[in-house]
């Protein structure tokens, strides 16, 4: 169960930078 919900966390948390990646080379792009 424990593990469970570290996974998920972890997902949670590698989906949610990568989407602040892709933003921040939108921004860089922007820029540029």
């Amino acid at each position: 169960m424990k593990l469970t919900n570290l996974l998920r966390k972890a997902l949670y948390f590698s989906q949610k930078n990568h989407i602040n990646n892709q933003q921040k080379t939108i921004n860089l792009l922007k820029i540029n």
